[in-house]
């Protein structure tokens, strides 16, 4: 059962100017409905073509059809059940809800969008004939996240072939309502949005249309045809929690600082690629800018769903530099000197707007920054030099605090950078992976010595940024009480953070060319070897050699001239285990990330 809280914001209408009182936010409950993609109180549901539908399909009274492979359903199927009789309930309070809310806008034709693009704002629509939709139609939210946008439609609601709705600056599908007295018919290749309702009549979607959203009936029936349909999924926010997250492109990997393990846990997220991220303390979601739209900014949920912002007074591009203050505000750096500053705190009347634009009072070649909750200030790492810097966020002014020992001579790209609750700040050199530590920032003032080290060997990377709440834990080593204190499976001097410290000895970082001739990784190895490892913890998996099969050799095994061309996945048996992740990761992946020119066996 979901309950969906929305406000309506009170709007200027392009071309109309009417005035309207402020009205109170509105509960619209879907109840047991709002599990269900596709649902009719009466009627049949039917599929043809090949379509990926994420959400429930329900029919009350009547045959539901077309839904088994190749196409895909990630949701249940359910026909003429008590769920059923309870979703149609709901779906009628709804719909009953949905008409008796007063309309703000009145004046507008029945044809929504353009060829050219239309753009409205939030508001309770209302047309006494049928509505058609073409073109492109952008449905703005102005910076509001709980903007609200429902159309009620005294007719049929179509909608030409290719016609797009599009959502901008914090608009979401689930506060978008259409519910139409009459059918919808939706043409070819349509990209919906929003939860659309035939109050009664027959519901049609073309072939290649798309849903982000639901459609409803409460007696007709639904036919779908090709169709990529995905309910909207309620943002949550990360909250506070150990992990740091590094965005390489629109990816997103998950990394412990104490271990350095990392695996993969988002894909795709965005079309653009996401940069400058950071968590923001105040609603923690994690922030980042886009490549692409230009001039935008992303909020990023746990669950991977984005909501994104378009703030004119940024630049086209080179925003890669950014994080987020206690009190929520986005600092996110420009060319040059310049930075901006964009008020991320919910609760503003400037929530998602530039702030200001200021300058530093130096140019410094960083490619990271990150907060310190313990002194308010920004820190960055500069390449080449390994210098540190304090950066003031009040007026930008720049203090240099010496260079880190532990990079000297180092030429290394530093595109992440984190924060712990003690003011430790972590280095990750993006070419090799390593990341390193240096102690107790807040209390260097430019003389006194850095105290720095080795601290974990995590994943190399390329195009990324790195964000992690500054007021959570990082677990610690304790170098001499025979504990792996920090849960990495390493104790005391064997921890990559004890390297040099009391009688332990000094580990060497991740570095090619140190191995005599001998096998070298290039640094994709840890990857593959951690994201093997999560994916057989994920199952339990446990090595049983009493199960393992054995390998007969033939009279002919490995008689072959020595110029004879041959795959060693014919001398390395492939099904040694019987165990999808095993089977994926084999010898032959070694020659694409080491310096091995043929592998023969691995231990």
């Amino acid at each position: 059962m979901k309950t969906i809280i929305l406000s309506i914001a009170i709007i200027a209408y392009s071309f109309s100017s009417i005035a309207q009182d402020e009205q109170p936010p509105i509960d619209i409950y879907l109840g047991t409905a709002a599990n269900f993609i596709l649902f009719t109180g009466a009627g049949a549901v039917a599929n043809t073509g090949v379509s990926e539908i994420t959400g429930d399909v329900g029919s009350h009274a009547g045959a539901i059809a077309g839904f088994g492979l190749p196409t895909v359903l990630n949701g249940t199927i359910q026909n003429t059940n008590s769920i059923t009789a309870q979703a149609l309930l709901d779906l009628a309070a709804a719909c009953v809800q949905l008409q008796n809310i007063p309309a703000t806008i009145t004046d507008h034709s029945g044809i929504f969008g353009s060829l050219e693009g239309e753009t409205i704002y939030p508001g309770v629509y209302s047309n006494a004939a049928a509505v058609s939709l073409t073109g492109t139609l952008t449905l703005d939210a102005q910076g509001d996240p709980d903007a609200m946008f429902i159309f009620k439609i005294t007719g049929a609601l179509n909608s030409v072939a290719g016609a797009t709705v599009l959502l901008a600056n914090g608009a979401s599908s689930e506060n978008v309502y259409w519910i139409a007295v009459g059918a919808l018919a939706l043409g070819a290749n349509t990209t919906m949005k929003g939860t659309a309702i035939a109050y009664p009549g027959a519901v049609s979607l073309g072939a290649g249309a798309s849903i982000d959203g639901s459609l409803y009936s409460t007696v007709g029936a639904i036919a779908i045809n090709s169709t990529v349909g995905t309910k909207p999924t309620y943002n949550t926010p990360f909250g506070c929690d150990i992990n740091a997250y590094l965005f390489q492109d629109n990816d997103v990997y998950t990394i412990d600082l104490a271990s350095g393990s990392s695996y993969e846990i988002a894909t795709d997220i965005t079309t653009g690629d996401i940069n400058a991220t950071g968590y923001n303390p105040v609603d923690g979601y994690i922030w980042g800018s886009l490549s692409s739209p230009e001039k935008t900014i992303v909020r990023v949920g746990k669950n991977f769903n984005t909501t994104s912002y378009y703030i004119d007074e940024l630049p086209s591009s080179d925003t890669k530099i950014g994080d987020v203050s206690a009190d929520g505000i986005y600092y996110l750096k420009g060319e040059d000197t310049t930075y901006y500053k964009i008020d991320l705190n919910p609760s503003s009347a400037d929530f998602a707007q530039h702030q200001s634009t200021e300058s530093l009072s130096q140019n410094i070649s960083i490619d990271d920054w990150a907060f310190n909750a313990v002194d308010g200030n920004l820190y960055a790492i500069e390449k080449i030099s390994n210098i540190l810097y304090r950066i003031d966020p009040s007026d930008g002014n720049v203090q240099t605090m010496g260079e880190v020992p532990i990079l000297s001579g180092s030429t290394y790209t530093y595109d992440a950078v984190y924060f712990d609750v003690d003011g430790r700040f972590y280095i990750s050199a993006s070419e090799i992976g390593t990341i390193f530590v240096v102690q107790d920032v807040q209390d260097l003032d430019g003389s006194n010595a850095i105290d720095s080290n080795l601290f974990a060997f995590g994943p190399s990377s390329s195009n990324s940024d790195g964000a992690r709440c500054p007021t959570a834990l990082v677990a610690q080593e304790i170098c001499d009480n025979g504990i792996d204190d920090d849960g990495d499976g390493l104790i005391d001097c064997e921890d990559p953070s004890c390297s040099g410290y009391g009688s332990c000895p000094i580990i060497e970082s991740n570095t090619s060319g140190g191995n005599d001739g001998g096998l070298e990784s290039n640094n994709r190895l840890s990857d593959k070897i951690s994201q093997r490892n999560y994916n057989r913890a994920k199952i339990n998996y446990r090595f049983d050699r009493g199960v393992a099969r054995r390998v007969s050799k033939s009279s002919n095994y490995a008689k072959r001239s020595p110029n004879s061309n041959f795959q060693l996945q014919n001398f390395i048996p492939l099904t040694v285990i019987d165990e999808d992740y095993v089977i994926d990761s084999t010898p032959i992946d070694l020659l694409g990330i080491t310096n091995a020119v043929d592998v023969y066996s691995v231990d």
